[in-house]
């Protein structure tokens, strides 16, 4: 990933409010689609998290 000063550059683009970004990679390099992936672990513990308090 494109790293800019000490962030991706993705978390810059959220920032903005870019609604559409658009990422070409080559089929075995996996950051970027690791990075978007979904956590189901740490979503179901947030949900938790939520129902305690």
């Amino acid at each position: 990933m494109l790293l800019v000063v000490d962030k991706p550059l993705s978390h810059y683009a959220v920032a903005a409010v870019i609604t559409d970004m658009v990422f070409i990679t080559v089929g075995n390099k996996r950051a970027i689609e690791g990075h978007f992936d979904k956590t189901y672990e740490l979503e179901n513990f947030v949900v938790y998290l939520q129902m305690v308090m």
